[in-house]
């Protein structure tokens, strides 16, 4: 069993949820977290990227801070919350979150880590893409190996 710390949109608290099997309850590993910030930044909470239009250790868009805002009602700022590599992570959480969830809504399927992957890369749109967008394909490849590479066996 895997457990995650999953942030809540209050930002005051925080809950442990356990993954089974079939992957219930499942939002975020945070092997998936720590391979994220590999690939995005190598790890550099000050990284600014995309030509300037993404920032911190997980390349956090304006776009994604105004989605968290918008969905639960918080005031985090761009890209001053994205520098703050906590603060990143429960972005990334948060947006994740609801977008798993649509996702699982629209499907009837849990969001795989490939379908995460394509939520955080390529917006919510990200996971109808994957079958044909080969850059997006690459990026999963590219998460996927780190995990594994981050993972005990």
């Amino acid at each position: 069993m895997a457990c995650i710390v999953l942030c809540y949109a209050n930002g005051d608290k925080s809950e442990q949820i356990t993954q089974n099997q079939s992957g219930e309850k499942t939002m975020l590993s945070e092997l998936l977290i720590v391979a994220l910030i590999a690939v995005e930044s190598s790890g550099n909470d000050f990284a600014l990227g995309d030509k300037g239009k993404a920032a911190g250790c997980l390349q956090v868009h304006k776009c994604v801070i105004d989605d968290v805002n918008r969905i639960y009602g918080l005031t985090y700022q761009w890209p001053e919350s994205a520098y703050s590599r906590e603060t990143a992570i429960c972005i990334c959480q948060l947006y994740l979150k609801h977008y798993a969830k649509n996702y699982q809504k629209k499907t009837g399927r849990w969001a795989t880590v490939d379908i995460l992957c394509a939520l955080w890369n390529a917006g919510p749109r990200g996971p109808w893409k994957l079958q044909t967008n080969e850059r997006l394909k690459n990026y999963v490849k590219k998460i996927k190996r780190e995990m594994d590479k981050n993972s005990i066996h």
